[in-house]
């Protein structure tokens, strides 16, 4: 068994107790008393994956909301309707298209999806070919590539393309931009932006930071036809400064990677969502759609630690 596999074995039995212990059913009755709504996202599913989280959801009589619904509550101050989940997925994945549209379809389930448009124009998601070739970095990146996530933006821009150019793509990762405006011809689809080159928002200047949101939604409006409302923070990583540029570019909602349920005291341009993992069990992902798994292993990391204090003293 490799190292991803044991850890999500791990998950799935820490998981398992959390359901057992009636902590899943409890924070699933609070869902439906509660004027919120559970945002979850997802990356890069299998068909199987994500169509047991939905069927979870629809079985427990979970509502299905559109962004045009979460909008409408934001703009009217509407509350939320209890009992509802607002689904997304982030970079425009081309597996997407085969393991993801056809549930979609099939359910005429509303998602919307977030796309980084010179990822779409390259093919490949910077951070995917980093982990792919990191022995072609140079130093001080080789040895510790998530300095690529801290470094100025022009910093990383800069290793990205030259690794680009000494290390060509294979393959397209991400959907074209023909696949994109047919995506969004799909009444249950939303096409939202995630910035033009999945940057990380703290890390670019002023300038950098306009690009990145006003091209972005410049690029998909001209390549959809749509208009492009919302916005997902790369990495859920966001400032100070990005709600004034997301409101003088015409966006109404933007989205980060908190993980606690949509309340109308949110402010809408630093909106939380909850992750899903591509590869981890049901048990743990619906763990992970109501929030419960940080506190958890906030706890169990407190708890390894008391040996070790025990020890010191």
């Amino acid at each position: 068994m490799n190292r991803r596999s044991l850890r999500n074995t791990a998950g799935w039995l820490a998981a398992s107790m959390l359901r057992f212990t009636g902590a899943v059913e409890r924070a699933h009755r609070t869902a439906m008393q509660s004027d919120c709504t559970l945002a979850i996202y997802f990356h890069n599913p299998s068909g199987d994956q994500f169509s047991r989280i939905i069927r979870w959801f629809h079985e427990h009589r979970y509502r299905f909301l559109s962004l045009d619904d979460l909008e409408y509550c934001f703009k009217t101050k509407t509350p939320l309707p209890k009992g509802s989940v607002w689904i997304s997925l982030d970079d425009g994945w081309r597996r997407n298209l085969t393991e993801v549209i056809p549930i979609i379809r099939d359910w005429n389930l509303p998602v919307t999806i977030f796309v980084p448009t010179r990822e779409v124009l390259c093919g490949t998601f910077w951070f995917s070919h980093v982990l792919k070739n990191t022995a072609a970095l140079p130093d001080p990146f080789r040895r510790d590539i998530q300095q690529l996530w801290r470094v100025p933006e022009s910093t990383r821009r800069r290793v990205i393309e030259h690794l680009f150019e000494i290390c060509p793509p294979l393959q397209r990762e991400a959907m074209s931009v023909a696949e994109i405006a047919d995506l969004a011809e799909m009444p249950q689809v939303t096409i939202g932006s995630h910035s033009v080159n999945h940057a990380l928002m703290p890390n670019c200047n002023e300038e950098e930071l306009r690009r990145e949101i006003s091209d972005s939604k410049r690029d998909l409006e001209q390549w959809t036809g749509r208009p492009v409302r919302v916005f997902s923070y790369p990495n859920g990583s966001c400032d100070e400064r990005t709600a004034h540029v997301l409101a003088e570019a015409g966006y109404s909602l933007a989205f980060t990677t908190e993980e606690h349920a949509i309340t109308l005291a949110d402010d809408p341009y630093y909106m939380p969502r909850f992750s899903i993992m591509d590869d981890g069990s049901l048990s743990e992902n619906i763990c992970h759609a109501f929030g419960l798994w940080p506190p958890f292993i906030k706890a169990v990391k407190r708890f390894a630690l008391i040996p070790n204090l025990e020890g010191s003293r």
